[in-house]
């Protein structure tokens, strides 16, 4: 994705359109409490595609295909994700952080 943080950000948790994702409902959103998948838009872009870079390089080998654009990704077509160097320890920590979150809001998702 070429956008930036703040045009991205918008977006967690709904698409193009603006609608919300993966069923959710104003239901859901006033049980849980705010918008579901806001919490990402306080990372940047680039910390986010690190995160599922990272979570993509400890699967096993040729789990994660690319598409024939170069976006890593989808399963099926296309040539096999490059392994590129590590994310530092900070970075870890921080992709620790966010999957956190999201685990945490998945949870709280479920339960409403």
């Amino acid at each position: 994705s070429t956008g930036s943080s703040s045009t991205t950000g918008s977006l967690y948790g709904r698409n193009e359109d603006g609608k919300r994702l993966m069923g959710i409902n104003d239901e859901v959103v006033s049980e849980v409490g705010r918008e579901v998948g806001y919490f990402a838009s306080t990372y940047d872009d680039g910390t986010v595609q690190g995160c599922a870079d990272w979570l993509r390089s400890r699967a096993p080998r040729g789990m994660f295909m690319s598409s024939d654009d170069g976006a890593a990704g989808g399963a099926g077509e296309g040539q096999e994700v490059e392994q590129k160097e590590g994310p530092t320890p900070a970075q870890i920590e921080t992709y620790t952080s966010l999957l956190t979150e999201s685990y945490e809001e998945s949870g709280i998702v479920t339960a409403a």
